[in-house]
């Protein structure tokens, strides 16, 4: 009888230790396998609490495999963070406890084995990277405008984030110029949605804590806010009436608006907090795969049927997929162009220009070395000439 009563209180006591979980609220600290067997808000990621009575089952599933075992072909691993669970290859886990020092056990990732995902098991790559120019924006966004002012920033978003091949370059910018109306309006004043995909306020708060320079360009738009991080932040003010200055001056600048764009390519939709729950992944994968097909339900479609619905919320509707495919038809037929060969042309005039510059460079050295030598030399016959004007 007491060996019964001892095994009812061990599995009553182990349901409780259980049932804390992380989330920026109750509902996700219940659906998502983060920060389970929290204590305290400190237990959490930064901009999350600690909820008790919450699901026990939602870190349970027949995806696991054990603490301390591969976790390929998982969806339930241990990471540093979401991200770092979903596009990595980690132990799989059913509580913190099953993890190392430093990171926590995550649900609803993507299966580690999948071939998208490089041997290094942190990003899925592609076969060459391209870099973007002025022409390219004007015939992908079918307009004579100079877009130079975009090429700097759309680069530099593009290679942080492995956007920069050929696939996924026509992808985000057969969306960016739905979104943006061909680079021209990175505000939208109906629901204040900014940047290069329309980011609503309602996920500038991640987008902050994920983009250093959207956080530094947060703090001069609300110095104020001083060392709290952007979703403690928006928690405490969901910014109702900055909204406008603060999509106008932080999202409207071209670095912010494709940095945040490139981001959520590769790990904001994914976040379960924002359209992880939904079914989307790491959208540079869907990029890879085309056009993709419609699946049966929002939003578990593939390819481009995918990236769209993972941007808009949904495929049907006023998503205006049927422009949204134009757009890619026409990004496609410009990224055809960007071959292997071209790539390697591109490298070689750089290449052709720095020898150049070194050529150049080794002539002026040169001559002024020669000019030194010269001027040396006359002063020295002159200093001569003078000595022995002197000793007569």
């Amino acid at each position: 009888m007491k060996i019964v009563i001892f095994f009812i209180v061990f599995v009553i006591v182990s349901i409780s230790l259980g049932d804390n979980g992380c989330g920026v609220d109750w509902n996700s600290a219940n659906t998502q396998c983060n920060g389970r067997g929290c204590s305290g808000d400190s237990d959490c990621p930064s901009g999350q609490s600690c909820y008790s009575s919450v699901d026990p089952s939602a870190c349970s599933g027949s995806s696991n495999s054990g603490s301390g075992s591969s976790g390929s072909g998982s969806t339930i691993r241990c990471g540093s963070s979401w991200d770092d669970a979903n596009s990595g290859c980690g132990s799989s886990c059913t509580t913190n406890s099953d993890c190392s020092s430093g990171q926590s056990c995550y649900k609803d990732l993507q299966s580690c084995s999948s071939s998208t995902l490089s041997s290094s098991g942190s990003t899925p790559t592609c076969g060459f990277t391209y870099t973007v120019t002025n022409s390219d924006l004007q015939n992908i966004m079918e307009s004579s405008a100079d877009f130079s002012q975009f090429v700097s920033p759309l680069n530099t978003a593009l290679t942080r984030y492995s956007m920069n091949c050929p696939d996924r370059i026509a992808v985000f910018l057969a969306q960016v110029r739905h979104e943006t109306a061909g680079l021209t309006v990175f505000h939208q004043p109906i629901d204040n949605g900014g940047g290069s995909l329309h980011m609503t306020p309602s996920n500038w708060g991640y987008a902050c804590n994920a983009i250093p320079e959207v956080a530094a360009a947060f703090q001069k738009v609300d110095p104020s806010c001083g060392s709290c991080s952007c979703l403690d932040r928006l928690a405490a003010n969901p910014l109702s009436a900055e909204t406008t200055n603060f999509a106008t001056n932080v999202f409207s600048d071209p670095l912010v608006a494709f940095l945040s764009g490139c981001w959520w390519f590769a790990s904001g939709a994914s976040n379960p907090s924002i359209f992880g729950w939904k079914g989307c992944g790491d959208l540079r994968i869907d990029a890879d795969a085309g056009l993709g097909a419609a699946g049966s339900s929002d939003c578990h479609h593939t390819g481009y049927y995918q990236v769209t619905c993972c941007i808009f919320w949904t495929i049907s509707g006023s998503a205006g997929l049927d422009q949204r495919i134009r757009y890619l038809n026409v990004a496609n037929s410009v990224a055809s162009g960007w071959t292997t060969s071209s790539a390697l042309e591109d490298s070689t005039v750089d290449q052709t220009l720095n020898d150049k510059k070194v050529l150049i460079l080794g002539i002026s050295c040169g001559v002024t070395g020669l000019i030194i030598i010269i001027l040396f030399a006359i002063i020295f016959v002159m200093s001569r000439r003078a000595s022995r004007i002197e000793v007569v």
